[in-house]
């Protein structure tokens, strides 16, 4: 197997790092659009099922900082995006 050249390396990173940069800017413009059609007052019900899990069976190790997501996203859900806070059900273990 003969060694790659530079400049093959560096046209095939170049173009791999853009096909990246191309991924992740769709997901980007995905994520907006989303969070747009989140927030607009929309004519039915907005429901939310929030679940934050700190406490893992061993041999997984126990997280920190669940239970702080689920109350963010809970506060993101309804300051941001206009849910009724009575329409977000979460559960903390």
């Amino acid at each position: 197997m003969s060694p790659i050249k530079r400049r093959h390396f560096l046209q095939f990173a170049g173009s791999t790092l853009a096909a990246l940069g191309a991924n992740q800017l769709t997901f980007l413009h995905q994520a907006d659009r989303y969070g747009q059609v989140l927030a607009q007052g929309s004519p039915g019900r907005k429901l939310a099922l929030l679940v934050g899990i700190n406490n893992y069976p061993a041999p997984i190790r126990t997280l920190q900082g669940c239970l702080t997501d689920v109350e963010l996203q809970r506060e993101l859900l309804v300051y941001r995006y206009g849910f009724n806070p009575s329409d977000i059900l979460f559960n903390c273990e």
